[in-house]
């Protein structure tokens, strides 16, 4: 909107270090371009909260793993997400 907030959001590639924009498209109306590092958590307040969503059934979070690895299987891990073979992985000691 002519005063809304464009939020970069995540981590690019390395090899992404530029944004193509326009000096009208992202501040033409008064508008703000920021970034968002970790969602601005207030780690002592988001988890606990995030936490009991959870346990509630309310944040679905098992879903959202692709596999999980003991320890020991951090490398085989890792090698499934730079192949691109896995989206959220899971360590488990």
């Amino acid at each position: 909107g002519p005063r809304g907030t464009l939020a970069a959001v995540g981590i690019p590639p390395r090899d992404e270090a530029e944004l193509p924009l326009t000096m009208r498209s992202a501040f033409g109306g008064e508008r703000r371009l920021m970034g968002v590092g970790m969602g601005s958590t207030n780690l002592m307040v988001d988890v606990p909260r995030l936490i009991h969503l959870y346990e509630q059934g309310r944040l679905k979070l098992d879903e959202l793993v692709t596999q999980t690895y003991p320890l020991e299987g951090i490398n085989d891990g890792i090698a499934a997400m730079m192949d691109g073979r896995a989206l959220r992985n899971v360590l488990v000691y």
